[in-house]
């Protein structure tokens, strides 16, 4: 461990996933002598809430809000958000930012105002497929609750150069993600959030967030710096250990 230090890193999933994708991360970097708290947003993976019950994307990222806001006064960590976990960021850096000593988006939505299905639409490539279906649910005013990827399309979408175990893994452990993620608004000032530093993981090999949408959230809100993998949308399953080197790289200029 470089110079003796011991970095807390948070983890934040994307949708559909939870704590357990960053398996392989939290195993390198508890090796190498450091902190990782991997977070269960509610209604994903082990999260007790039903899917039924959260209508917002403030209930959604609660289980994040609530780890930071147990963290000791002068301790900062290193939040790493992958995919639709950047929304996540965007949230906890408008409320903790004292909390956070970087804030990392692997292949992330890295979108101040939020997220909106439609805007993301209009950025995808023609030859770009959306990978979801509805989840409907029994009260009529509010019947669509959710939404789920279309496993027969997973593969070559998220886990395109990930290993056979690890896409089976996922198939199991997978959950529908609560319909508000698609209207998630984010209203903290775009300064307060600025006063975070970023740094942006480009995945080269991304079928799910295309390099194209990478580079536009990237010209959009220009983050401290960018680094590169060139490997799929899920690096914790496909590269961990490069992605663990990034991580720990990021930490020690971010941390310092």
């Amino acid at each position: 461990m470089e110079g003796n230090k011991r970095y807390h890193f948070v983890l934040v999933h994307g949708l559909s996933h939870g704590a357990w994708c960053w398996y392989k991360t939290i195993d390198l970097l508890e090796k190498a002598g450091h902190k990782a708290t991997a977070i269960d947003l509610a209604a994903c993976g082990l999260h007790p809430a039903d899917l039924t019950r959260i209508t917002s994307f403030k209930q959604y990222n609660q289980p994040l809000i609530d780890v930071l806001a147990s963290l000791e006064p002068s301790e900062k960590v290193i939040l790493v958000g992958h995919s639709m976990g950047g929304v996540s960021l965007i949230d906890a850096a408008g409320r903790f930012p004292n909390k956070i000593a970087v804030a990392v988006y692997v292949s992330a939505m890295m979108l101040f105002g939020g997220f909106r299905i439609s805007e993301y639409l209009q950025m995808l490539e023609d030859d770009a497929k959306i990978t979801t279906e509805m989840v409907y649910g029994e009260d009529p005013e509010n019947p669509l609750v959710g939404m789920k990827f279309i496993d027969d399309l997973v593969p070559k979408h998220l886990y395109n150069l990930c290993p056979s175990q690890d896409i089976v893994l996922s198939g199991l452990l997978r959950r529908p993600f609560p319909s508000c993620c698609l209207k998630a608004e984010i209203k903290h000032s775009v300064e307060v959030i600025e006063s975070v530093p970023r740094v942006f993981v480009k995945l080269e090999k991304d079928n799910a967030i295309l390099v194209s949408i990478q580079d536009a959230m990237i010209r959009k809100h220009p983050p401290a710096q960018v680094l590169s993998l060139i490997t799929d949308h899920s690096p914790f399953f496909s590269s961990p250990k490069e992605l663990n080197d990034l991580l720990l790289q990021i930490a020690e200029t971010y941390n310092s």
